[in-house]
Parts: C-alpha cells; sequence; structure tokens
C-alpha cells in the first residue's frame, strides 16, 4: 500500500472520485460516541492462525490466507510496526475485475506523540496518523469487541481514482502507550469502469468491515509491564564415593523461540560449566584425609520478571576442604526485548558516576546496619564496596531498585554470611540511559 495522507472523515465517502477532497467542518476536539457493539469470534476460527508477541503483550487471530507484508511496511516508511498483513479482497468474485482489499498494520503508539504542527495525535485514545486538525471533524468511537473496548476512529483518502479507507482501532497498554490495530481497505471508482466492459466491485463499509471486527475478537492484550515469562527447572545430578554434584538452574518456556534460546543457551553453558570445573577439582577428594564428600549445590531464584526484563540469581555452595564450604553468586540481567544479557554498563548512561553514587549508599546503609547488628566492621569492608565493576558485578533488579550481593569475606566475615543492600531508583535514576533498558524508571 502507498503511503497515506488521509484528509477526509469516512462519513463522507459518498464524495469520493477521482482526484477529489472532502472539507470538515471545524471541531475544537474528538467527541466520543458511546456506542457499544457486541461482537462474537468467528465460527470457522479452526481456519485461521494465531500471531502471538509476548513481548509486546499481542496475540490475535487472522485467516490463514492472510499474507505477511511487515518488511514491505517497514520499506515504505512505517518502521515501527510490530507486524503487517495482507489480508486480500474482501469478497470473492472470480468475475470482478477490482474488489476492495484490506491490510492490517499493528503499532505500538505513545500518547504523548505528535504532529508536525505540534498538536497531539493521540487525544482521548483518538488516532490520526498526520496529527490532530480542528478541521477534520474525527470522532472517536467507543466499541466493545469481543473481551476489550476500543477507540475506534475512521477516516479516508479519496484521489486519482483510489479510496483509501482507514479504521484505526486502539487500546491502552500501560507505560504512555496504546496498541493500534490499522486497517486499510483499498478500493476504486467503480464509475471508472463504466462502459469498458468490466466488473468492479464498489466499497461497502457494512460488508468490507466484517473481518475486522472478526480479528478484534480474538484479541489478547497485555500490558507490556505485566508480561512475565514461565520457567521450569532444568537439573544436573551426579554421585560418585568422593563428590556430589546437585545442580538446579532455570529453564524459560512459554516464550517465542528466539528468547528462549538464547536464554536457555546462556543459562546452561554457565551450569556446564561450572559442573566440568567442579569435576575436573573433585579429582583429588579421593586422596582428602578429612571428612567428605565434596560437593556443589546450585539453586536459583527469579526476583524480577516484568518490564521485558528478567533477573537470575544463582546462588553456589561448594565443599572442596577446609573448615568449611564456599558461598559465591552469579547473577544475569536478561533483556527479552533485544534480547541479550546486560550488566551494569548497559543500563547506565557510559560517563556517568552511577557507580560511586551507589557504592556512597552501599556503604552508609550497609556499613550502619552492620554496626548496630554488633557486627565490627571488617578490615576488608572499605575495600569491598568501593566503586569497583568486580565488587557490584552480582546484582538483580526489584520493584524498589537494585539489589546488590555481596558474598561471605567480600564485606563481613564469613559467620556473619551474605549480605545484600537495595539501592533506591531515586539515587541513581539520573544516571539511567533515557532509552535504555530502564527507561520505565528514568520516566
Amino acid at each position: 500500500m502507498k503511503n497515506l495522507k488521509f484528509i477526509a472523515f469516512f462519513a463522507t465517502l459518498a464524495l469520493f472520485g477521482a482526484g477529489c477532497s472532502v472539507t470538515n467542518k471545524q471541531t475544537p476536539n474528538p467527541q466520543p460516541d458511546n456506542n457499544q457493539v457486541q461482537v462474537k469470534p468467528p465460527v470457522e476460527e479452526a481456519k485461521w492462525l494465531a500471531y502471538k508477541d509476548e513481548m509486546q503483550g499481542i496475540a490475535f487471530n487472522y485467516p490463514s490466507t492472510a499474507k505477511e507484508v511487515t518488511a514491505t511496511t517497514k520499506q515504505n516508511g512505517y518502521t515501527d510496526v510490530i507486524v503487517s498483513y495482507d489480508l486480500g479482497q474482501t469478497v470473492s468474485d472470480p468475475t470482478a475485475k477490482s474488489i476492495p482489499e484490506m491490510q492490517l498494520d499493528v503499532f505500538k503508539v505513545k500518547l504523548d506523540a505528535k504532529s508536525q504542527d505540534g498538536k497531539p495525535v493521540i487525544n482521548d485514545s483518538f488516532y490520526y496518523e498526520n496529527g490532530w486538525t480542528p478541521s477534520l471533524d474525527l470522532k472517536v468511537q467507543r466499541q466493545t469487541i469481543g473481551d476489550y473496548e476500543f477507540s475506534r476512529t475512521a477516516y479516508s483518502d479519496a484521489g486519482a481514482g483510489n479510496l483509501y479507507s482507514t479504521f484505526a482501532y486502539t487500546y491502552p497498554m500501560g507505560n504512555n502507550e496504546l496498541v493500534l490495530f490499522k486497517f486499510t481497505i483499498h478500493s476504486v471508482n467503480c464509475g471508472n469502469y463504466e462502459g469498458t466492459g468490466f466488473k468492479c466491485i464498489s466499497f461497502d463499509e457494512a460488508r468490507d468491515t466484517q473481518s475486522i471486527k472478526q480479528i478484534l475478537a480474538t484479541a489478547k492484550l497485555v500490558p507490556k509491564a505485566a508480561v512475565t515469562y514461565d520457567f521450569k527447572d532444568g537439573v544436573i545430578t551426579s554421585k560418585t564415593r568422593y563428590s556430589e554434584i546437585n545442580v538446579k538452574y532455570p529453564v524459560m518456556n512459554g516464550a517465542r523461540s528466539s528468547i528462549a534460546i538464547i536464554f536457555n543457551a546462556k543459562i546452561k553453558s554457565f551450569a556446564d560449566a561450572e559442573v566440568a570445573q567442579f569435576k575436573k577439582d573433585a579429582q583429588a577428594a579421593a586422596s582428602y584425609p578429612g571428612p567428605g564428600p565434596w560437593y556443589i549445590n546450585f539453586y536459583y531464584k527469579i526476583p524480577y520478571n516484568q518490564n521485558g526484563l528478567i533477573s537470575v540469581v544463582m546462588q553456589k555452595e561448594e565443599f572442596t576442604g577446609g573448615a568449611h564450604p564456599n558461598t559465591t553468586y552469579k547473577t544475569f540481567l536478561y533483556d527479552t526485548s533485544t534480547p541479550k544479557f546486560l550488566g551494569l554498563a548497559d543500563i547506565f548512561r557510559p560517563t556517568s558516576d552511577y557507580l560511586g553514587a551507589m557504592a556512597k549508599y552501599v556503604k552508609a546503609e550497609l556499613g550502619n546496619k552492620l554496626q548496630q547488628d554488633g557486627q565490627p566492621l571488617a578490615d576488608w569492608f572499605q575495600t569491598g564496596t568501593n566503586p569497583t565493576t568486580d565488587n557490584y558485578k552480582d546484582f538483580n533488579l526489584t520493584d524498589q531498585g537494585i539489589n546488590f550481593i555481596f558474598p561471605p569475606y567480600q564485606v563481613a566475615a564469613y559467620a556473619y554470611g551474605t549480605q545484600e543492600q537495595v539501592v533506591p531508583i531515586d539515587t541513581f535514576k539520573m544516571y539511567i540511559l533515557p532509552v535504555g533498558p530502564l527507561k520505565f524508571w528514568y520516566k
């Protein structure tokens, strides 16, 4: 489809024709029309296919005859489109020369998006891709379709014998965003075929918009901030006379394959490497004079699983001789939107003193807590809390901020166990990358 420059409200379709345009009366704001419409899903849904994007929180069904044309839509200038389908002809008539055809484009639209003249594109869930202008008598109509109440706006562009009729349906997704289902129907002025002997089918709104309601009736929409991913346990166990291995690690399921494959490969590779190293070290267990067996245990938790980010904390308990086992940690922060694993440097401005600000907070709060508990600050407390990447490599996200994990001996003696300290958002908010993974905290 061509890039659309719409100039007329859909109610004036009777005026379209070659090279025509429509002038609408001036209105200060789009006014809602609370017209409730209940529509059931298509009865032949078994012949349809399912689209699902858990990262965006969008799912719906579409006819199996549709063709995905996302790449073409992006090439035509709509680079932010999530998915596009050429839904084909709205009716079947092999004798007709021209039949209306429809395309579906799905976007996420910011509520504060602006048009070139500085007026809001979105106003009371109203959508018009060229921006709201008072000269257009475009109205928002509320329509309940399936499980959701959509805001519907209709408009058209007529010229050179062609008509492009657009029906925009929006639904709020949180985080100041709307999901936009934009259906565009292309038809022609059938008057141009008079006397040619060719049959032409003119656009008919009631008939040609039937599949729109059927598609929207299948929609399942989840605000992005609420999208979570499911996990099951991966297990590695082994037992010999002198050593034992009990490892649990997370395995992602229920996500798009590309997201799950990258996550699972990284975590499994880490677990396998730890087990391989232990097996190598444990060869000495047979000649160890002290009590045994030697062992390695791994546990995991996922303290944060929202906003497209997943925090994983892997805790290792390992005994390879000595007075007691050792406890260490490995943490992962996974960005499902990329998808890739992140470190602190990936979420903050590169030249900012984010480490200094967080280290200052940790020194004050953690030092205070240790002293109040009657625990003298170890000689290595200062060194273990200094603002270095290695000191702050083990962390996870929480709803309140970033939690840093300090294993035994880093900031306190072994007897005091692992120490943790949450650094609240306001401490580091000014250092966050504005368009980075933590942009939802930056606003």
